[in-house]
């Protein structure tokens, strides 16, 4: 072949390829090469493609093993400081974000967790903080009861008066015995707090029936239904959340490298094989409503603006003129 006349097939191969990637041209191609894959998606399974240890090297390699680029964490943190930004700035309602039929179903699922709410009210009253809070609402109420006023020395003519009177003398004439008293009312406390504790828990679990529990959450409704979304940024600020991105990210890092994580996604990758791997794979897309006919808009809606850009057009040109070069010039 004459140099010539090869470089003259060349331009006009370039040139026919180059007009098959735009207009009307393009979207029969797409829709061609769409409806080829899922004839043939609709001969082969999941499992002629892939296996469970194939999908799982992916996830090590890519997720468990290689790092986070700092340029992701400062984007991550950058995007999350930009969302922080629109909320403040919007003035959308609650009620706009969360209509009311769906905060309704919410609290109707929470509510009938009752074993899960016996669980957490159990563990919540077993901490220490929760044990301080029993001892001085207790210390606190008896010793108010005792030294003051209360409905009994109302009642009993003189008896006001008698207290205040007693109360006086006793500071003055055993200013010790006052604290003595403290001594064993909080030691009475300590002895006696894990049966109030007992008795607050069997208390909750009664109290916080679906009926007083539903109460609260309209009630919480009323509350918020009207409130701005931008209500609770004033909490935070681009500072907090700058600081918090690094905690974020090493707790990813640390979880990812567990036994945990692994077993798990080995778990799930193992089980969607189970149900799946038998599976024609067009029918695998469409479960996902992925069918034929969406798949071909989606690829011209995409495609078609892209391929219109020159600077893309420049691009594909020099790849096609590289690969058929080889073929047309260098076979000489």
């Amino acid at each position: 072949m004459q140099h010539r006349d090869a470089e003259t097939l060349l331009e006009a191969h370039v040139t026919h390829e180059l007009n098959r990637f735009q207009g009307e041209p393009l979207k029969d191609a797409i829709k061609e090469e769409v409806s080829a894959f899922y004839e043939w998606g609709g001969e082969i399974t999941l499992n002629d493609l892939t296996n469970p240890e194939d999908i799982f090297n992916v996830i090590r390699r890519n997720i468990i093993e290689k790092p986070i680029p700092e340029a992701v964490i400062a984007m991550i943190t950058e995007d999350a400081i930009k969302v922080h930004e629109v909320l403040q700035a919007s003035d959308a309602l609650t009620e706009e974000i969360l209509p009311k039929e769906h905060y309704d179903l919410f609290v109707e699922h929470i509510i009938g967790l009752e074993d899960l709410r016996h669980e957490i009210t159990r563990q919540s009253v077993n901490t220490s903080i929760y044990a301080k809070l029993i001892s001085h609402v207790l210390y606190d109420g008896i010793k108010s009861f005792v030294v003051s006023e209360n409905a009994v020395t109302k009642k009993v003519p003189g008896a006001s008066s008698l207290l205040k009177f007693g109360k006086g003398v006793l500071s003055i004439a055993a200013p010790m015995l006052e604290d003595s008293i403290d001594t064993t009312l909080r030691d009475f406390i300590k002895v006696n707090i894990e049966t109030s504790i007992k008795g607050s828990e069997k208390f909750l679990n009664s109290a916080l029936n679906e009926e007083l529990l539903n109460q609260l959450a309209s009630e919480i409704w009323e509350a918020i239904e009207k409130e701005k979304i931008n209500v609770s940024t004033q909490y935070i600020d681009a500072d907090f959340i700058t600081s918090l991105s690094p905690v974020v990210c090493g707790f990813w890092e640390h979880f990812r490298s567990t036994p945990f994580f692994t077993d798990t996604c080995k778990e799930l990758i193992d089980y969607f094989f189970e149900k799946h791997a038998d599976k024609k794979v067009t029918l695998l897309l469409e479960d996902v409503g992925v069918t034929e006919d969406v798949a071909i808009q989606e690829a011209c809606e995409t495609a078609c603006p892209i391929f219109e850009k020159p600077v893309i057009r420049k691009y594909l040109e020099q790849r096609l003129r590289a690969r058929l070069e080889s073929f047309y010039l260098k076979a000489e």
